[in-house]
């Protein structure tokens, strides 16, 4: 520490200036009061001293809360308060997401209870999770029709033989690719599986942007059912296609 002439100095040359805040009241100019350089001197010390204690004994706190009913929640559509379609306002969808990225965040309720802590690193887990399936039309495709019944853990689906037939051709010539190579020939399926891809979804394009969660909208479903695995198919080709052309 200063001596104290040093102190006083000090606290004289920063008369007309605040010296010390206390978040909720400050001692006033030096000026103002009539006090010693002994008096000046203590002045300091205490408040050194008692601003230590604070820092000591303060802990951060949060204002925000978890209600009781924050994890009652049947699937993300809930979650987000949106009605169960496939496509949405992606600015509102982002901005809903990021709401609840700050509220939930783990590291503001680390002074809470552990069971609200617990729960808060669930509901940050189950945002990222529901804005990840809902952002991509493939992921919300699937994810509808898991939470509708109509997908089953391991469930064989019959495509139709028209599109079957349609695959063969396209099969024989993967088949061909792993004997001898053809860079020509790896271009023009790619070109067959992305002109495939486009016509399959023009075909349930309209079902996609209009549907509505209505009871009477179950073919729509099915019909929709058969884009998903059939571009699921087109998918694996895709994939075989890749590893074929590193």
């Amino acid at each position: 520490l200063l001596n104290t002439k040093k102190l006083y100095q000090h606290h004289k040359r920063q008369r007309r200036k605040y010296i010390w805040s206390l978040g909720v009241w400050k001692v006033t100019k030096l000026q103002s009061y009539k006090v010693t350089k002994l008096q000046g001197f203590k002045v300091f010390i205490f408040l050194i001293n008692f601003k230590a204690k604070i820092l000591i004994s303060k802990k951060p706190t949060s204002n925000r809360h978890l209600t009781k009913n924050s994890m009652k929640f049947s699937n993300y559509f809930e979650f987000y308060q949106l009605p169960i379609r496939f496509f949405f306002d992606k600015k509102e969808l982002k901005r809903q997401f990021l709401a609840y990225s700050k509220q939930y965040h783990p590291d503001f309720y680390t002074q809470h209870s552990a069971a609200e802590q617990e729960q808060a690193l669930e509901l940050s887990t189950l945002n990222n999770q529901a804005y990840k399936t809902l952002s991509n039309l493939d992921k919300c495709i699937q994810y509808v029709l898991k939470i509708k019944g109509l997908l089953t853990e391991g469930e064989r689906y019959q495509l139709p033989p028209a599109f079957l037939m349609e695959m063969m051709e396209i099969n024989e010539q993967l088949m061909e690719l792993q004997m001898e190579t053809d860079a020509k020939v790896v271009e023009n399926l790619r070109n067959q599986l992305h002109s495939l891809e486009h016509d399959l979804f023009a075909e349930v394009e309209d079902l996609l942007k209009n549907y509505e969660n209505t009871p009477d909208q179950q073919k729509k479903l099915k019909k929709i059912k058969d884009y998903y695995y059939k571009k699921r198919y087109l998918l694996r080709i895709r994939e075989s296609l890749n590893k074929l052309a590193v």
